[in-house]
């Protein structure tokens, strides 16, 4: 049997210049069932699921009919049937676009009433990095190149934003929910292209990722209750736990990502309050986690009541054919709060990042976030709207992506031709850093303080391990450095190791 997959683009009548995300669609080609139902039946559970929402724009039925190889009749029927039933409607001269569904409820995957305790916040009134400088090459822990991000548009937008709101003395404080618009653009693309289904009730916007965990933690847990995370796994959101008296739990981890069976084994034995995983990419060991212990995951939250946070830092830098959806996306009983973003996207100095869960969490993590501070970057935030709107980010991450395919696999060549006998690695599914693991034992610090002697840092990796053991193995990240420095760097430790 043939599977065709194919991309319904996807733009909204509200924000009519939100450029294409893709859902896939899937047709059995065996010739059980006829193609026309099976187009309506995909379009109709893609509606029900909420990732095409009231208002956005189908494609023309040429359009579609050329991207699933099938004749134009075929989608013409499959709309007519749609239309009929009112799953779909037509503007006179704009096109085909998609009706309200009343019943997507049931198919919410953010639940309004939270089946987790936490605390109700009301409002009621790290290892220093060198300087940058001439020669020193930085194997970072996976940031972006920022010289790959829109920040000529973004700071073209920001300044025409700026002298038009000086004009129309437009300055004034802002409340800390962000602006309107970007919040519902913004949301709109994590729900079109990460398959999430989050309301604004259901959103909270933060500045940057750490202080999204930070303010999770502060809402969420209670001294003496535990945390189970990974090991080797992230020491900033371990320190953030530990910030608020909680206690950690260590989780095994191999290529596929958090052993969901030896965290089985856990709850057997005590009681385990929140998971802290980051699936597509854990860190530092670059896993992506499968899709057996995913569900498995989520099995076992509904089995002992414990929350999931789903750090989903790295979605965007993917380099397979198709993504996993996030934890979030899946079907749950409003386990999972969901933390991501666009820090990645517009480096090096945006920061802009969203929590969400479900809603009566959320409202409690907003009046934390407002005793925390008011203002934010208005123009920032309309500039970024615009971004988002007019398809720049989008562009962005698309010649990203290709950019460090090509980039990771070139570190691939090198860390083979140089240092294969020396350490062994797995080439990361997503993510922007390689994980490599030593064969023999080797005492790291000495290799670290060498390599620094010839203008080469790497960050010390035992800070990523639970207990006192040496650690044997380095996180490099190779999107912020040109192939020469990738080279250079990766060819000096296999000459220190070899001597």
């Amino acid at each position: 049997m043939d599977i065709v997959k194919i991309g319904v683009n996807r733009k909204t009548f509200i924000n009519p210049m939100l450029r294409k995300w893709k859902i896939p669609l899937q047709l059995s080609f065996d010739g059980t069932r006829p193609l026309y139902q099976q187009i309506e039946a995909a379009i109709e559970e893609e509606i029900k699921k909420g990732r095409l929402a009231a208002d956005t724009a189908m494609p023309g039925t040429r359009e579609l009919a050329k991207e699933l190889k099938v004749h134009r009749k075929t989608v013409v029927q499959a709309y007519d049937r749609l239309l009929s039933r009112g799953l779909l409607y037509t503007r006179q001269k704009q096109g085909t676009f998609v009706a309200a569904e009343k019943d997507s409820t049931r198919y919410a995957t953010l639940l309004s009433k939270a089946p987790f305790a936490f605390r109700t916040f009301k409002v009621d009134f790290t290892e220093d990095l060198p300087p940058m400088q001439s020669g020193l090459i930085k194997f970072d822990d996976g940031f972006p190149d920022p010289r790959l991000g829109p920040l000529l548009e973004l700071t073209g937008t920001y300044r025409t934003i700026f002298k038009r709101t000086l004009r129309q003395r437009q300055m004034e404080f802002q409340n800390p929910k962000f602006y309107d618009p970007l919040r519902d653009v913004y949301i709109n693309m994590l729900n079109q292209q990460r398959g999430l289904n989050v309301s604004p009730d259901r959103a909270c916007f933060v500045v940057g990722q750490q202080m999204g965990l930070y303010m999770v933690a502060q809402v969420l847990l209670k001294k003496e209750e535990v945390v189970a995370s990974c090991n080797p796994g992230d020491p900033f959101a371990w320190h953030i736990f530990q910030s608020v008296g909680a206690k950690l739990a260590a989780v095994r981890s191999d290529e596929k990502g958090m052993d969901t069976a030896h965290l089985e084994e856990l709850l057997k034995t005590q009681k385990i309050k929140l998971v802290y995983t980051s699936p597509q990419c854990q860190y530092p060991t670059t896993a992506t986690m499968s899709h057996e212990r995913r569900r498995h995951l989520l099995q076992l939250s509904e089995t002992y009541g414990f929350a999931i946070i789903e750090a989903d830092y790295d979605h965007e830098y993917w380099y397979g054919a198709q993504p996993y959806v996030p934890l979030a996306a899946e079907p749950h009983g409003g386990q999972v709060i969901y933390i991501s973003a666009l820090s990645k996207l517009l480096p090096p100095f945006y920061l802009m990042g969203v929590v969400c869960g479900p809603a009566d969490f959320i409202r409690s993590l907003t009046a934390l976030r407002e005793m925390i501070g008011q203002q934010g970057d208005i123009l920032l935030e309309h500039a970024t709207e615009d971004l988002i709107r007019d398809g720049v980010i989008a562009k962005a991450v698309r010649k990203s992506v290709h950019h460090y395919k090509e980039k990771r696999e070139y570190v691939s060549a090198i860390l083979y031709n140089y240092l294969y006998k020396h350490v062994q690695f797995q080439v990361p599914q997503a993510g922007l850093a390689y994980f490599l693991q030593f064969r023999d034992d080797i005492d790291l610090t000495n290799l670290l303080t060498r390599l620094k002697q010839k203008g080469i840092y790497i960050r010390n990796p035992g800070s990523a391990s639970f207990d006192d053991t040496p650690p044997r193995h380095l996180r490099i990240g190779f999107g912020a450095l040109d192939l020469r420095e990738l080279e250079q760097g990766v060819k000096t430790i296999a000459d220190i190791l070899s001597a």
